[in-house]
């Protein structure tokens, strides 16, 4: 995790020489009374729209998102894959600071919408995404389509 100033919150990601970065003002206390935990988190994941590498769907796609690719217009299914993994990216980096624990690719499920949001389902094995409030993710391509951004 990037190092940011007391009262605010950051994440970076890079591919080769693209690098971007997330920095927030937190205008919440941050740390559960009780446990000292942080309470919001924030994730930014850059990832290219194509590869020469084997699908990864299999490995961090669960079957009900194999099955529903192919539904964004204009979109491979490879270049979706691409999409939800930087979006799983993303929300991991976010819940990280807020759960302290890995949480594998299979235990979140994304769907992207057309219109640049995506909705998030969690089944984390010890339940610890049951205390999450509102998840909120966006996404778009950038540089002539070459990459996706997540957040």
């Amino acid at each position: 995790r990037p190092k940011v100033p007391k009262g605010y919150l950051g994440s970076i990601s890079h591919k080769g020489t693209t690098g971007v970065a997330l920095i927030c003002k937190d205008t919440t206390t941050n740390l559960h009374e009780e446990t000292q935990q942080p309470t919001l988190g924030i994730g930014i994941d850059i990832e290219r729209t194509s590869t020469l590498r084997p699908s990864v769907a299999k490995y961090v796609l669960t079957k009900h998102e194999i099955d529903q690719l192919g539904q964004l217009e204009g979109m491979t299914k490879d270049e979706e894959t691409l999409l939800r993994f930087s979006l799983k990216e993303s929300l991991y980096k976010a819940m990280h600071p807020l759960i302290c624990q890995y949480v594998g690719f299979k235990e979140a499920e994304v769907t992207p919408h057309a219109d640049g949001t995506a909705t998030f389902r969690l089944n984390i094995t010890n339940g610890a995404h049951e205390k999450f409030g509102a998840i909120t993710a966006h996404w778009r391509r950038l540089d002539c389509n070459k990459f996706f951004l997540s957040s």
